[in-house]
């Protein structure tokens, strides 16, 4: 459902970790990639939702997609 608000297939698989409380090592673990890789997802999946942290990031998706 993530990828319905124009994100990527990766950039939905973070911002499901992100969602899921998951720091970017964390995240950078779980899908084998660096920690950069991580953090310019996370800087697309920002600028694609309009927000400018993390926090705002999971409110936006939670509203968009009718789970707050």
């Amino acid at each position: 459902r993530l990828q319905s608000l124009a994100l990527s297939r990766r950039e939905a698989e973070v911002m499901r970790w992100v969602c899921e409380g998951k720091a970017n090592s964390e995240i950078a673990a779980i899908l084998d990639v660096t920690v950069h890789t991580v953090n310019r997802h996370m800087e697309h999946v920002l600028a694609k939702l309009g927000v400018d942290n993390r926090q705002k990031a999971i409110v936006a998706v939670m509203e968009r997609l009718g789970a707050s």
